[in-house]
């Protein structure tokens, strides 16, 4: 398993169910309310973000080189996600940032 990636996905996928209004509705759910779309997509990209952050994380302590190809995705993701939504910008794109790299 390279780098831990899928143990690191369930990981977060365990933890991104941070505020349900329902046991069974994720809190970006887009479905409770119209004005929450815009919400739901910054949220979705900063799980993403953090997704990634943890994948290089799990490189790092297991002291492997993230596989070919999986740095470029991520520093393209990272891009995108950085990009102003509104008046908001994801202040945790630069220490992730970071992490990726050093997962090269």
């Amino acid at each position: 398993m390279a780098c831990h990636a899928e143990r690191s996905l369930k990981r977060y996928s365990q933890k991104r169910y941070f505020g349900p209004t329902s046991p069974s509705q994720p809190w970006h759910s887009t479905e409770v309310r119209p004005t929450n779309a815009r919400a739901s997509e910054i949220t979705k990209h900063l799980s993403a973000v953090a997704a990634a952050g943890l994948q290089a994380l799990d490189c790092l302590q297991a002291g492997q080189h993230a596989p070919a190809g999986w740095t470029e995705q991520q520093i393209a993701l990272l891009d995108r996600a950085k990009r102003p939504k509104g008046e908001l910008l994801l202040s945790v794109e630069p220490p992730i940032r970071k992490l990726i790299e050093a997962a090269r």
